[in-house]
């Protein structure tokens, strides 16, 4: 029978019925909760249910069985040692030594993408609830402004701040932008430039094949850079859009650098006069000082991943890669 159902419990061959093995229910609010007994039965004194890789017993508050259980399981309840739990306090302790490889790369998996989300949520309600703090100040600090005026700022704030919500939700695909050509290839994938269909804005979209990305295990070098470019304020580092994905490719969509990078440069001059030099250097101690300020390290220093706006300064770009 399943773990969780059955009518009769099995026997482990010594001719003592083991108790069957049923969901676990917490006993929450004091003894009085329902707990399963040996025999099935509802019962209010405190129970722990364990299950072990051998058995399921069912350990009374006799304190004998449980402690037992607790050593070998790391569980903790009613009679065990651990004083800062109350007595209907379960704990159950689970390594991820017995798990096959796979199930704890996709359990390590989830466990990011929840964690990103949850955080990207805390931050916009942070940054929404500082928006509207500042512009209430503001508008108190304005002398002679009448109280319509004032509530009429609020709703504009709230609107916009709607509108950015909805945006945020809207799903993208390759579908809503246009290629204009090719500007660059690398070993994971290319980058294009293209013009999104309904604004007519034009950005660098950078495709990353993920087949390559596993074969080579660079899935953390690019959720670094994805994690940079979307968290960086900085006016030395790339600017990312929007980010999505498909069955098999990750989609970056970036700010369009029409200077190129520093490594062309270096190609059609061959070599920079000396005020120049000493210029783009400047700016790249700047950039990586700013860098370093927001919490991370570019492991890919070169020409190649230091781009050039339209007004001659540079911006860092392939974080990790």
């Amino acid at each position: 029978m399943s773990e969780y159902g059955g009518s009769t419990a099995p026997n482990n061959g010594s001719g003592n019925r083991q108790a069957e093995a049923r969901p676990y229910t917490p006993n929450i609010g004091g003894a009085g909760g329902n707990i399963v007994s040996e025999e099935g039965l509802p019962t209010t004194s405190p129970a722990l249910s364990v299950r072990s890789s051998h058995s399921v017993q069912s350990l009374q508050s006799d304190g004998s069985a449980i402690n037992t259980g607790m050593a070998n399981m790391g569980v903790s309840g009613p009679g065990g040692s651990n004083p800062s739990l109350s007595e209907d306090t379960e704990r159950f302790v689970r390594s991820a030594a017995g798990y096959p490889r796979a199930t704890v790369e996709k359990a390590g998996v989830a466990k990011l993408k929840l964690e990103s989300f949850y955080k990207d949520l805390m931050g916009q309600c942070i940054e929404r609830n500082q928006r509207r703090k500042e512009l209430e100040q503001r508008v108190l600090a304005e002398s002679g402004s009448s109280e319509e005026r004032k509530q009429r700022q609020l709703q504009n704030l709230g609107a916009k701040e709607g509108g950015f919500m909805r945006l945020r939700r809207t799903k993208l695909s390759v579908k809503d932008f246009e290629t204009v050509k090719v500007i660059g290839r690398g070993a994971f994938g290319e980058v294009r430039l293209v013009q999104k269909r309904d604004t007519g804005k034009i950005f660098a979209l950078k495709i990353l094949r993920k087949n390559e990305m596993l074969k080579r295990d660079q899935l953390a070098h690019v959720r670094a850079e994805r994690d940079v470019l979307a968290e960086s304020d900085s006016m030395w580092v790339v600017q990312l859009y929007f980010s999505f994905q498909d069955l098999r490719n990750l989609y970056l969509v970036m700010e369009f650098l029409p200077g190129g990078d520093l490594m062309t440069m270096l190609i059609k001059y061959d070599i920079f006069p000396e005020d120049v030099t000493r210029f783009y250097m400047a700016e790249c101690v700047l950039a990586l000082e700013d860098v370093h300020r927001l919490g991370f390290i570019h492991r890919d220093i070169k020409p190649d991943n230091i781009l050039v706006d339209k007004d001659g300064h540079i911006k860092l770009s392939d974080f990790g890669l």
